[in-house]
């Protein structure tokens, strides 16, 4: 019994390590960008060594793709929950109000999620999981060109509209509201001109307060509406 004790107890610390450094790697992956992180700064931030590490995982693109993986088939889940009925723009706002909460409820997996669009990142066709990643992305656009096409037929979205370019327009709209987001809970000191409050004093009237509304959730529902209305045909 003690063996087998024992073999449980290292299972279960092998286990409870791993989710440690995979919790450390989204947070990390999230803020520095995967070419930026490095498997030092990851170990430091799940507190094992840089040789743990490697235990668990043979390289820095292999753990970024396994989360990244997992974060968007958590996003198809949700997706593919959706009710399958109703006018093409009805399922197209349901993917896009979806796609818009999970960057709200949680940046840093829907950062991993949407790795294939990262400007510092290209899918490495050296790693396994890359050919799987690839398959969940294609299998998430298919929803929403399905979606978008539906209404292009039924009239409920305007037919002269490119369905490829309108859905990356909002994709990377999105990920660009995410990335604004990150910066916002940087130090004052550190915040990029865009969100400097004295930039926008007089040029936009609101009596109250000159700043821009840069709460997350604001921003994300605005961008929706702004999508969704350009795209709607009533």
């Amino acid at each position: 019994m003690r063996g087998a004790a024992a073999t449980d107890k290292r299972i279960e610390d092998r286990a409870a390590r791993q989710a440690r450094i995979e919790k450390a790697a989204e947070q990390v992956f999230a803020q520095r960008g995967v070419w930026a992180a490095t498997m030092d700064e990851i170990g430091r931030h799940a507190g094992v060594s840089k040789g743990a590490l490697y235990l668990h995982f043979e390289s820095k693109e292999q753990l970024y793709l396994m989360l990244a993986s997992r974060a968007l088939q958590e996003l198809i889940d949700k997706l593919e929950s959706l009710p399958a009925e109703g006018k093409g723009f009805k399922r197209t706002r349901a993917i896009i109000e979806t796609y818009a909460n999970y960057s709200v409820s949680d940046p840093a997996r829907f950062r991993l999620a949407g790795a294939w669009v990262a400007p510092d990142w290209q899918l490495p066709n050296s790693e396994a999981l890359a050919e799987k990643y690839a398959e969940l992305v294609r299998k998430a656009l298919r929803l929403a060109v399905e979606a978008f096409e539906l209404g292009k037929r039924d009239g409920s979205i305007h037919e002269h509209l490119d369905t490829q370019l309108t859905i990356l327009q909002f994709i990377g709209g999105m990920h660009g509201v995410v990335a604004l987001q990150a910066k916002v809970l940087d130090p004052p000191e550190q915040a990029p001109p865009q969100l400097d409050p004295q930039l926008w004093a007089g040029l936009v009237k609101q009596p109250n307060d000159p700043a821009p509304n840069i709460d997350h959730k604001s921003i994300v529902t605005s961008y929706t509406e702004l999508m969704l209305s350009a795209i709607e045909r009533h």
